[in-house]
């Protein structure tokens, strides 16, 4: 699945209620797609970390759909991650960190800086701050 309605068509098909009920929710869990075009932006959401300390923060733990049943939004959360990853496994935040390479900026901007922040000549963007 790609689209937070098919999300959010699933979740009411699981748990009752309306899509409409599940939609904000499934369009936070991909919000990250906004800033980073391809399937890496789930790194930023689709684990625990972002479930327990983002989703659970601002909807609640729990929501009652419009059939009046209580859902759990860690439920509902899990969900839409296992449909993604076709319930195959779910990745938690090292999953991905491992596959990450750690660089020199990583370490409190030591090394070169990451490649978006070099001009063409490969030499850093200078950054000016007026006070």
């Amino acid at each position: 699945m790609a689209e937070p309605m098919a999300h959010a068509m699933s979740t009411a098909k699981k748990f009752g209620g309306k899509w409409e009920d599940y939609f904000a929710i499934h369009e936070k869990m991909d919000c990250s797609k906004k800033y980073c075009g391809d399937n890496r932006h789930r790194a930023l959401t689709h684990n625990h970390f972002w479930i327990h300390e983002v989703m659970e923060v601002v909807f609640g733990k729990f929501i009652t759909n419009s059939d009046g049943k209580t859902v759990s939004i860690y439920r509902i959360c899990e969900q839409h991650i296992n449909e993604d990853y076709k319930f195959r496994f779910f990745p938690n935040v090292m999953d991905y960190l491992c596959e990450m390479k750690l660089t020199g900026w990583m370490n409190n901007g030591m090394g070169e800086p990451p490649t978006t922040k070099k001009s063409i000549t490969g030499e850093p963007k200078t950054i000016e701050f007026s006070f």
